[in-house]
């Protein structure tokens, strides 16, 4: 699956797994909340050694095996209308049969390979997100602890503020 994303996609992974590893005086609320969501998922579920031991592609691969990015996600979304434009392609996209507009899919060629940009597509549900916020009353990490504790079915421990838990 890495050969199928492109460089931009690791450099997101980067990002996250050096936040997880410390990013005590950093203001979440200027990144995406599925930037916040990743690093607290990093945390949750490796320690400080094996985040170490990774770097961008290595993470995303993680994310991967662990199934938190997996085929299931983008089960529900087709490609609908594409233009291409050089090394670039950008899809508009349809969700469960229905248009979505102002989401699309971009592709960037990369060793004559027609690589997904992950990242970008992500933040199409930014809005979503943002409306999920005040609806909750929750800041960006508020809602990703909110949704973790929903997903795991446990109280995340408030050390999560402060690096790996492992």
């Amino acid at each position: 699956m890495a050969q199928r994303v492109n460089d931009e996609t690791f450099v997101f992974y980067e990002q996250a797994r050096s936040l997880a590893l410390d990013s005590s005086h950093f203001n979440f609320e200027s990144v995406s909340q599925t930037l916040t969501f990743m690093v607290f998922q990093l945390r949750y579920n490796l320690s400080k050694a094996e985040l170490e031991a990774l770097d961008g592609k290595g993470t995303f691969l993680w994310s991967v095996d662990s199934g938190l990015v997996n085929n299931k996600t983008l089960a529900a979304f087709d490609i609908d209308q594409l233009k291409v434009e050089g090394g670039t392609a950008v899809a508009s996209v349809l969700h469960n049969g229905q248009s979505v507009p102002g989401l699309s899919m971009e592709f960037s060629k990369q060793n004559e390979i027609w690589a997904f940009n992950l990242i970008d597509f992500g933040k199409g549900g930014e809005a979503g997100f943002k409306e999920m916020r005040d609806q909750l009353f929750k800041g960006k990490v508020g809602l990703a602890i909110f949704m973790m504790e929903r997903t795991y079915g446990k109280k995340i421990p408030a050390e999560i503020l402060s690096g790996p838990l492992k």
